[in-house]
């Protein structure tokens, strides 16, 4: 598990931003991202404190923004003069999980 402080507020108005302008309710995102609309509530208000790297790889899908753009947004990334510097940690879990995608195991910790 990949744990550092996290700006989950920050990253909550991020999403509820994205959802709206793609004209989704937090209960349609919940269908789509396969989590219950309290979830949702819970990461827009940034008190979720964990996530699975599935669950953030399917939201950038829904959500049709890339994965960089979330994790630098939850400051797991950092972008400087347009390269990315990723935690070392979270380098080997992202490149696990999107090796072995279905595990629903791996989580990152948001807080």
């Amino acid at each position: 598990m990949v744990t550092q402080t996290l700006t989950t507020s920050k990253f909550g108005e991020y999403i509820k931003e994205l959802r709206k302008e793609r004209g989704l309710y937090q209960s349609d995102l919940a269908t789509l991202i396969n989590k219950s609309q309290t979830w949702i509530n819970f990461l827009e208000q940034g008190t979720l404190k964990t996530m699975e790297v599935t669950t953030l790889v399917l939201m950038s899908k829904v959500l049709e923004v890339p994965v960089d753009d979330l994790l630098i947004n939850l400051g797991l990334l950092e972008q400087k003069f347009g390269l990315l510097n990723v935690e070392p940690r979270l380098a080997k879990v992202l490149q696990l999980s999107l090796i072995h995608i279905s595990e629903p195991t791996r989580l990152l910790s948001i807080a």
